[in-house]
């Protein structure tokens, strides 16, 4: 784990993120609240939605602004997202292996985590199941989201 305080840029990504997620070819929104640390390429966290607690990790550009995390239900499953992160906002779209139904993610930083994040030891979900951001298992376009 990296002590090192965080970078300005980190510092403002880093924090409490609450937003929604949609299935395509339904209307309604699934909240999601999480505590997300940004940190030398890496995104680490965790948070809850109507599924249950989850962890996260993945990673971010901040040049590009693209975003890649894995969204893991501890002895569930693992739930892709790709996004584009500008300002204060990530969207993209999410997607679950083995062609069960995609959708799209929106999340907004509502402030400084309480205690700061806690980022997730690299064990959780080992690094060869996180898609890259290159990945052709990827939705080839978010922008429309």
């Amino acid at each position: 784990m990296d002590n090192k305080p965080l970078s300005g840029a980190e510092a403002k990504l880093s924090g409490l993120w609450q937003g929604f997620y949609t299935y395509i070819g339904y209307s309604s929104h699934c909240e999601m609240v999480a505590d997300l640390t940004f940190r030398n390429g890496r995104v680490t966290g965790s948070g809850t939605d109507r599924n249950g607690w989850f962890i996260i990790t993945g990673r971010y550009s901040d040049a590009a602004g693209d975003c890649l995390m894995t969204k893991t239900y501890p002895e569930y499953h693992d739930v892709f997202y790709k996004g584009h992160i500008s300002n204060d906002e990530i969207m993209g779209a999410w997607w679950i292996p083995l062609g069960r139904v995609p959708g799209t993610f929106r999340l907004h930083r509502t402030g400084t985590s309480e205690g700061g994040a806690r980022p997730i030891g690299e064990a959780v979900v080992p690094a060869s199941s996180e898609p890259s951001l290159e990945s052709p298992d990827n939705p080839e376009d978010t922008s429309g989201y």
